[in-house]
């Protein structure tokens, strides 16, 4: 009896533990089913809401994205960086004639003094993202004597003068630049690097002339390069012929080059060129600006003939992929040609020659675009702000002030005015003349350029 109770008794607890096994079965294939139904109906879009957008401030996305957040592993794409504004002034012959170094002299403290020449058109420099010069006086030294025409020699604080004006680079190579021979032209680049003022044209060593004169301004690598078409007949010293580059094509398109091979992205030639005197540029100074232009230049600025030139836009063949980012050129009719441009004498910035034509001159402003995404330039525009040089103050004595002429307009119909008769009578005849000589493009209204905020740099 005991013996079928024991069997019965294993009976009943294999049968409950059947039915504990099915129940845990049934139970888990249940939990499994609705996990893949909900799994399922997760890749399923909604009815209805299928290609629906949410608009956000930074662009459209769609549902899911705007419910969902975004995955540590997805690549991020940054905000694209808004295009740069970038302006280039430039203007013509620096000079120290000897009624100038009169007028600079300070009695009282016995030195010199240039500050004052450049207070009024200061303003405008300061707003220029690059400023650009032909330093047309050697800085060699009081032990050489200071002297203006026919050889010159300027006291060494004009160097600070245009830094504190608002130069950032000057050109070295022209016709004086040895008046004070090899050792002036030394002398002169030590005293413009001991102000932080870039200079491109005449060199110490091979070393120097080697070395491509650059700056980059809002992410933008600009270079210079300079030449002369002589120095008035004074020779350097035998083995010193890299001093001072000369007009040789091959030299420029060399230097050019190795502008491009450090990562330069904008090119500005300036060269002493053409005829003094002469309101027309020659075919020599063309064929030249061609030539630069078909090597990789992208704006050519003379000087030496003392009055104002032609400026021009150029719109020249060149190869994108070595000159800049192919994604750089413009969607035009031209698109594979970059717009460049050429002023062929940029006249006298300051100087003591006689003559409306020689006291009136201009800023040249270049504006360019840098592209946010590539960093590559595009020629956006040129203008120009015309200017002239007071020689003398109301009494006759020498004063000499650089006058945007606007603001010189301006200030001749105060009561007394600073203005000498003579230059009070030539203020009107400065305007029309830089305006007849410039049909290519517009003046920069002054008053509304010194509104603007000053640009950070």
């Amino acid at each position: 009896m005991n013996e079928q109770q024991n069997v019965k008794t294993q009976v009943n607890q294999a049968a409950q533990s059947k039915k504990a096994w099915d129940r845990a079965y049934l139970r888990n294939g249940i939990y499994c089913l609705i996990v893949l139904l909900i799994l399922a109906l997760s890749a399923v879009p909604l009815a209805g809401c299928q290609g629906q957008s949410v608009q956000a401030e930074t662009g459209t996305v769609s549902m899911a994205q705007a419910q969902a957040p975004p995955s540590e592993t997805e690549d991020q794409v940054p905000d694209p960086k808004p295009d740069e504004i970038l302006t280039i002034l430039a203007v013509g012959d620096i000079m120290m004639h000897d009624t100038m170094l009169q007028a600079g002299w300070r009695a009282s403290t016995k030195d010199y003094d240039f500050a004052s020449m450049f207070e009024q058109v200061a303003p405008i420099l300061q707003r220029g993202d690059l400023v650009i010069g032909n330093l047309e006086v050697p800085l060699a030294g009081e032990a050489q004597k200071y002297s203006g025409y026919p050889m010159f020699n300027a006291p060494e604080i004009l160097a600070k003068n245009l830094k504190d004006a608002g130069f950032d680079m000057v050109s070295t190579a022209n016709n004086h630049c040895l008046d004070r021979r090899y050792s002036g032209l030394v002398s002169t680049l030590d005293h413009l690097d001991a102000v932080g003022l870039l200079h491109a044209g005449t060199c110490r060593n091979p070393e120097d002339q080697a070395k491509v004169t650059s700056m980059t301004v809002k992410g933008l690598k600009i270079a210079l390069i300079s030449g002369t078409y002589g120095t008035n007949g004074v020779v350097l010293p035998e083995g010193k012929g890299y001093a001072v580059n000369h007009l040789d094509q091959d030299l420029l398109l060399e230097q050019i080059a190795a502008a491009k091979k450090e990562g330069a992205q904008y090119i500005i030639a300036m060269l002493h060129w053409g005829q003094e005197y002469q309101p027309t540029p020659n075919e020599a100074q063309k064929t030249l600006a061609n030539a630069l232009f078909a090597g990789g230049a992208d704006l050519i600025l003379g000087s030496h003939p003392h009055v104002l030139q032609l400026g021009e836009t150029v719109k020249e063949s060149v190869d994108v992929t070595v000159t800049m980012p192919a994604a750089s050129v413009k969607e035009d009719p031209m698109q594979g040609k970059q717009t460049k441009f050429v002023m062929y004498s940029l006249g006298n910035f300051i100087s003591s020659q006689k003559g409306l034509e020689r006291l009136s001159s201009l800023i040249l402003n270049i504006t360019l675009k840098v592209d946010g995404t590539t960093g590559a330039p595009s020629f956006e525009g040129a203008s120009y702000i015309p200017l002239y040089t007071q020689k003398k103050d109301r009494n006759g004595r020498y004063h000499f002030v650089v006058w945007p002429i606007e603001l010189a307009l301006d200030a001749a119909k105060k009561p007394n005015n600073p203005f000498s008769a003579e230059d009070a009578a030539a203020l009107k005849k400065a305007w029309e003349h830089v305006k007849v000589s410039q049909p290519s493009m517009v003046w920069e209204p002054v008053n509304a350029l010194l509104s603007e905020d000053l640009p950070s740099q």
